[in-house]
């Protein structure tokens, strides 16, 4: 077995590339570290790193155990953060995390709100690739995370927050805009500002295209609804996002028009099953369900 140390040693080591980079990381001598490396393959009974050329490279038993790890440490990590709580008696504390459609509007707005109402809250906040959320929240360093299109997982706790459906945002003087609502021959007309295909939202996006029988065209990929509703404002051209963005940045310069037939998508709140919601991620998630709705 590898002590909590040996591991944040090969962890630094990988990251950082070399022995003396992971040394000033963690406040050791590089011969520490070489040293330490030596004794972790000697308990192991395996080799972790390739050290010919006077270089290390990582073998693939050391890759394994660096992605392995990753949820240990994460943990190890929100054990610590509590400690610190503790011990500074700041027991009123928020760690959430989100995926943009949710994180770049809405959310930012309820958590203004509810901490002027709970003095003395502490929060710390960010917005991740739902991946990272999912597992953050596994691990118990998220209180509570906020996606789009999750469903049950294991370990976790999901509720549903708010449904709604895709719509399509474009600029007042574009000829979508004198529409009641758009489809996906529409949007193959003219210049589509599309979705990353990685993102839960282009997925979605594609799907409805591949389901009306459209090529999947675009003058322009972004990697979140805020951006895409910028670069629609812009007048790059439209672009199809979750119901919830375009409500925190419409104006005169964007049209927002309903997208037919509908591609419905739900808001999701989760957090660890082992770890139910404080008393205080009650009273902020119950904010966040009366805020979304309307926006």
């Amino acid at each position: 077995m590898l002590s909590l140390r040996q591991i944040e040693i090969l962890r630094a080591v990988i990251l950082l590339r070399t022995t003396a980079g992971a040394a000033r990381a963690l406040g050791m001598s590089q011969p520490a570290v070489s040293n330490a490396l030596r004794k972790m393959e000697s308990s192991l009974g395996f080799q972790l790193f390739d050290r010919s050329a006077n270089r290390l490279v990582p073998l693939e038993a050391a890759k394994i155990l660096f992605e392995d790890s990753e949820p240990m440490l994460a943990v190890q990590l929100a054990l610590k953060e509590r400690i610190d709580d503790l011990r500074t008696d700041k027991l009123s504390r928020l760690r959430i995390l989100s995926t943009g459609p949710l994180g770049l509007g809405i959310l930012p707005r309820v958590l203004k709100k509810f901490a002027v109402g709970h003095p003395g809250l502490g929060v710390r906040f960010d917005i991740r690739r739902l991946s990272q959320v999912v597992r953050a929240a596994e691990a118990g360093q998220a209180d509570i995370g906020f996606g789009i299109e999750l469903g049950a997982q294991p370990g976790l706790t999901v509720e549903p927050l708010h449904s709604g459906a895709m719509v399509c945002v474009c600029p007042p003087d574009h000829p979508l805009a004198q529409c009641d609502a758009v489809t996906a021959q529409d949007l193959h007309r003219y210049d589509f500002i599309a979705l990353d295909a990685r993102s839960t939202l282009g997925e979605v996006t594609r799907d409805g295209f591949r389901k009306a029988d459209v090529p999947f065209d675009f003058a322009v990929e972004v990697s979140n609804t805020a951006t895409a509703c910028a670069m629609a404002r812009a007048g790059f051209g439209c672009a199809l996002v979750d119901p919830w963005t375009p409500r925190q940045v419409a104006d005169r310069d964007l049209i927002i028009r309903p997208f037919r037939p509908d591609l419905k998508i739900t808001a999701y709140a989760f957090w660890s099953e082992r770890r139910p919601l404080s008393r205080t991620g009650t009273q902020f998630l119950a904010a966040v369900r009366r805020a979304i709705p309307v926006g």
